[in-house]
């Protein structure tokens, strides 16, 4: 999977914003944009039932960054559409929380990595609707 074999993603504050003709740029965004934007994704599972989060996890973390990066980058408005980003993502934490308690060891790492990555993204939901105002 594409998405899985990413590592880095480069920092608005340590890095050049994007230059896109004839858009303002915003590079004002704080830590938890930073954090998000700085984690490797997880890897994903043999296990059937982690590999499942794992592709939940994806997908929401394409819905926060088609939502937030428009915001840091093009100084956008934001807007989560029809979309409820505190509940889903707070349903996928519960499930990690919960698929961690029957999970062999060795996937008991990667759905805390799993964890932490959804609170990235709660971090990053939360600075984009402050930021954007």
């Amino acid at each position: 999977m594409l998405i899985s074999a990413m590592t880095r993603r480069p920092s608005l504050l340590t890095e050049p914003a994007l230059h896109v003709v004839g858009v303002m740029q915003n590079v004002e965004m704080g830590d938890a944009y930073d954090r998000w934007r700085g984690l490797s994704f997880p890897r994903g599972s043999t296990t059937d039932e982690v590999d499942e989060l794992h592709a939940t996890l994806a997908q929401w973390d394409a819905f926060v960054a088609n939502t937030v990066i428009p915001v840091v980058t093009r100084n956008a408005t934001y807007d989560e559409g029809v979309l409820d980003f505190n509940a889903e993502l707070a349903a996928l934490d519960v499930s990690i929380k919960n698929a961690m308690v029957r999970a062999e060891t060795r996937d008991r790492q990667r759905l805390a990595a799993y964890g932490e990555y959804v609170d990235a993204l709660k971090g990053a939901l939360a600075e984009a609707r402050t930021q954007s105002g």
